[in-house]
C-alpha cells in the first residue's frame, strides 16, 4: 500500500449574523479545549444469561419447584368447597403424590405452548399458546376458557 500524507480537515467558513459579509474563522485547536472522557459505568449482566443461569439450575436440581405449605392449602380448600367434604384428612404421601403430578402436568403444558409460540415465531407466551397446547393436547380442562364453553 503507498504512503499518503496526513491532509487536515477542510476550514468552515462562518457567518456573522451582524455582518452579510462572510468572515473566516479558524477551527479552534484541539489543544485549546480539552477532550473529558466520560467515565464508563459498570457493565451490568445480561438479563438473558441470568435466566438461562436460572433455568440449568433448576434442571439440574430433583426438588420440586411447587411449596408444599400452599399446595396443601390449596388442595383441603378444594375439597372442602368443590366436593362438599367439611372435613377430610389427608396422608402426606398422598399429598406428594399429588403435587409432584401436578407439577409434571404444568410443566408438560408449559413446554407444549412454549413450542406452539416458537412455532409461530414469538418469543413471548401468550394464553392463546396455552390453550391451543391444551386443545392438542385433549386435555378436558381448558387453560383460560371459562367453565361454560
Amino acid at each position: 500500500m503507498a504512503r499518503t500524507k496526513a491532509t487536515e480537515p477542510k476550514q468552515k467558513c462562518t457567518a456573522r449574523k451582524s455582518s452579510s459579509k462572510r468572515v473566516y474563522e479558524p477551527p479552534t485547536s484541539p489543544s485549546a479545549a480539552p477532550i473529558k472522557k466520560a467515565k464508563k459505568s459498570p457493565r451490568r449482566p445480561k438479563k438473558k444469561g441470568k435466566i438461562e443461569r436460572e433455568i440449568r439450575r433448576l434442571q439440574s436440581t430433583t426438588n420440586l419447584l411447587i411449596p408444599r405449605a400452599p399446595f396443601v392449602r390449596l388442595v383441603r380448600e378444594l375439597t372442602q368447597v368443590k366436593l362438599c367434604f367439611s372435613e377430610i384428612r389427608w396422608k402426606l404421601s398422598a399429598i406428594d403424590a399429588l403435587r409432584e403430578s401436578a407439577e409434571a402436568y404444568i410443566v408438560g403444558l408449559f413446554t407444549d405452548s412454549y413450542e406452539c409460540c416458537r412455532y409461530s415465531k414469538r418469543v413471548t407466551l401468550m394464553c392463546r399458546d396455552l390453550q391451543l397446547a391444551s386443545r392438542i393436547r385433549g386435555d378436558v380442562l381448558r387453560v383460560g376458557v371459562p367453565a361454560g364453553r
